[in-house]
C-alpha cells in the first residue's frame, strides 16, 4: 500500500485512509496483513523529525485490531526512511492482534539506491496436512490470465515458514488428490 505523500496531501491521505482502506477491511475478517508506506508515524518516537500522524489509521488500527509488528526500542530507535530534515518510520506491516504469535521474526534492512529501507517479516503457518494421491490425475498450469494477478503463499513445509509473492499455481482435476 502507497499513501498520498507529501504535505499538501495531508487531507487526501487521511480521506484515502478514512474512505478506501476502511471500506476493504470491512470486508475481511481475521487474519488481516498489510503493510507498506503510510506517510505517516501513529508514535512519536518513530521520527527524529516532523511528527505526521493520521488519526483516521490510528482509528483503523485501534477499530480492527491490528497491531505494528516492529517493536520500536525508544533508546535505539530504527527507522525505514531518511531525509535531510530526519528520519522516521513510516514504512510498517500490521497484522491482526489475534495472530502476532505468529511472527518468528521482523528486520529493517538498508537498501541500495534509495532513502528507504526493505521491512521483512517472517511468519509461522501451519502446514497443509499432507493428503494420500489416488488415481494418477492430470496437472495443469493455470491460464497466464489468472497467473497476472493470482498472489499466493509459498509453504516451506519443513519449517512452516510462508513466502508472499506472485507464483505460478499448478491445479489438479480428477481423482490425483
Amino acid at each position: 500500500m502507497y499513501a498520498p505523500s507529501g504535505t499538501a496531501k495531508r487531507t487526501e491521505r487521511e480521506r484515502f485512509f478514512h474512505a478506501e482502506l476502511s471500506v476493504l477491511f470491512s470486508e475481511y475478517t481475521n487474519p488481516i496483513l498489510t503493510g507498506g508506506d503510510f506517510i505517516c508515524t501513529l508514535q512519536p518516537v518513530d521520527s527524529t523529525g516532523p511528527f505526521t500522524t493520521s488519526n483516521a489509521l490510528a482509528e483503523i488500527v485501534r477499530g480492527i485490531r491490528l497491531t505494528d509488528v516492529w517493536n520500536q526500542d525508544p533508546r535505539h530507535p530504527t527507522y525505514t526512511h531518511y531525509s535531510a530534515t530526519g528520519a522516521s518510520r513510516i514504512d510498517r506491516i500490521y497484522l491482526s492482534r489475534a495472530d502476532k504469535d505468529r511472527k518468528t521474526g521482523i528486520e529493517i534492512i538498508p537498501t541500495a539506491f534509495t532513502n528507504y529501507h526493505a521491512v521483512v517479516l517472517r511468519l509461522s503457518i501451519q502446514a497443509p496436512e499432507k493428503r494420500r494421491r489416488r488415481g494418477r490425475g492430470k496437472w495443469t498450469l493455470t491460464s497466464y490470465k489468472s497467473l497476472r494477478s493470482r498472489q499466493s503463499f509459498r509453504l516451506n513445509e519443513r519449517n512452516g515458514e510462508a513466502t508472499i509473492g506472485t507464483t505460478p499455481t499448478w491445479e489438479c482435476s480428477g481423482s490425483a488428490m
